[in-house]
């Protein structure tokens, strides 16, 4: 019999920068929150029920649903623009 050859299945993941959270919110009350769609399976089903949830049960907050460009590992530049300059906070369903 001949000689086998292996690979290690590891590979060599990325260098990864740690980033600081956001600091918390006292109240979401009055400001704007989006529920971004980021177009993986059944992630619009759920932004879409988190939007019905706060319009019954928190009215003091404006939640948007919204549905990024592309798949779901491309970046959706204009989207995220949108979000920094008029939002407060972002909620990204990224499905089951």
């Amino acid at each position: 019999m001949g000689a086998v050859r292996a690979l290690n299945p590891m590979g060599y993941p990325p260098e990864v920068q740690q980033v600081q959270m956001a600091p918390r919110f006292d109240t979401l009350r009055g400001k704007t929150v989006y529920l971004v769609d980021a177009r993986f399976d059944d992630s619009d089903i759920f932004m879409q029920q988190m939007e019905a949830w706060f319009r019954d049960n928190r009215p003091d907050v404006n939640a948007v649903y919204v549905a990024k460009k592309g798949i779901y590992t491309q970046p959706d530049v204009e989207l995220f623009t949108r979000i920094r300059e008029e939002g407060a906070a972002a909620v990204v369903g990224v499905g089951h």
